[in-house]
């Protein structure tokens, strides 16, 4: 979409000059440029499982006897002991992960707009290596904390720079779907990790544990060697003043090679003017305009909001503190607790993937409408369950 700036504004508006043209639609499965093209994607996708192998290890490691006797020794002779200096330990252990996260996130975005969405990616999983070997082969708490810190380091800086590039380099009719795929892959991370638990809790050393702690630099590793064939991101190309790498790049494959295609035509010169009206806005523009005015202040609260809820709705603690939720329900069984989390992990991802793929298109009629629905239906269902739970327990 072509667009001006008024330049008289206190902030960022833009002129509606010219409508997106409406294309052909393009099947992936008929075209095989895009089948590759998808198929190198998946790369990219390891990330999101990535993190969910890593986000939910500790969860599952909770599970197993013999990670708490490694960690919490006053835990072998009395496993019901209540002791607050062990739940903070505990809960340090679990928010190290967030932390190193939490550090990175500001030189993500650096790192990915002025040396690339790859470098970035690759750096993270560099990072996560490290971290893995760190919590696989610790000698103590201290060590496992640090791993894990380093963990988070890395996670950032590939999980945020790999849904970018994914989104940057599939064709323009494809990316909703695919971008909702990529979120949904959390819980096939967590689904493995806690598969394989289930299989190595019976081992009798501590290689029950360490074994999954080991195994979560293998999507690292994988990424690694397949981010090599992955096309940098035509934005960042087009930032960086490499007009004719990035046309070629949409050329290759959102065309298969046809220069004069209308789509790839249309996607260039809209990342051109895009990027040139950012380039004007950033001298103008401060952090402070999300405050001048009542329509900035209300995105700003929905932005806000959104994160908040999504993770205000008790995720954390199934993510995070399944096995106390396990002991405070009676069950004390190692191999039980791994086989419930196994089975409401998969009913994860069978959901979530059968909602993405079912995501509506940006240009269908009724795209606002389902939107606005998604959330909505979702948060009725949860205030449903959590009520009919509360209700049976009192």
């Amino acid at each position: 979409m072509s667009s001006k700036i008024r330049p008289d504004s206190a902030s960022a508006e833009f002129e509606v000059v010219q409508e997106t043209p409406r294309f052909q639609r393009v099947y992936w499965t008929k075209e095989p440029h895009l089948r590759k093209l998808y198929g190198m994607a998946i790369i990219l996708m390891v990330a999101s499982a990535t993190t969910g192998y890593d986000g939910m290890l500790v969860n599952t490691s909770q599970q197993i006897d013999a990670w708490n006797w490694f960690f919490f020794p006053e835990l072998r002779d009395n496993p019901d002991l209540k002791d607050p200096i062990l739940d903070s330990k505990l809960a340090i252990l679990v928010n190290m992960f967030n932390i190193g996260s939490i550090v990175s996130f500001f030189i993500t975005p650096y790192v990915a707009d002025n040396y690339g969405r790859r470098p970035a990616i690759i750096g993270g999983c560099l990072f996560m290596v490290a971290g893995g070997f760190l919590t696989a082969f610790c000698n103590g708490y201290g060590m496992y904390m640090g791993g894990r810190f380093v963990l988070g380091f890395g996670n950032s800086l590939a999980q945020m720079a790999s849904p970018l590039l994914l989104t940057e380099i599939c064709h323009p009719q494809h990316r909703g779907p695919v971008t909702a795929i990529y979120n949904c892959l959390w819980n096939a991370g967590a689904l493995l990790v806690s598969c394989i638990a289930w299989g190595t809790a019976n081992v009798k050393t501590e290689w029950s544990w360490r074994s999954i702690t080991l195994i979560q630099v293998v999507p690292s590793l994988i990424q690694l060697a397949g981010i090599w064939w992955i096309p940098e991101s035509p934005r960042y190309l087009v930032n960086k003043e490499r007009h004719q790498e990035a046309l070629h790049i949409l050329t290759k494959w959102h065309a298969g090679g046809d220069p004069h295609n209308a789509t790839v035509q249309f996607e260039f010169r809209e990342i051109r003017e895009t990027i040139r009206i950012q380039k004007e806005t950033e001298r103008s523009t401060r952090y402070r305009d999300f405050l001048r005015t009542r329509g900035n202040r209300w995105r700003l609260a929905i932005i806000v909001s959104l994160g908040v809820i999504s993770q205000y709705s008790g995720n954390a603690l199934f993510s995070n503190y399944m096995n106390a939720i396990y002991l405070g329900a009676g069950i004390n069984n190692q191999n039980q607790k791994l086989a419930m989390s196994t089975g409401k992990t998969l009913l994860d991802l069978i959901v979530t993937v059968a909602a993405a793929l079912n995501a509506p298109s940006t240009r269908t009629r009724w795209s606002k409408t389902s939107r606005q629905a998604t959330p909505s239906s979702s948060s009725s269902g949860s205030l449903g369950y959590f009520t009919t739970s509360v209700s049976r327990v009192c």
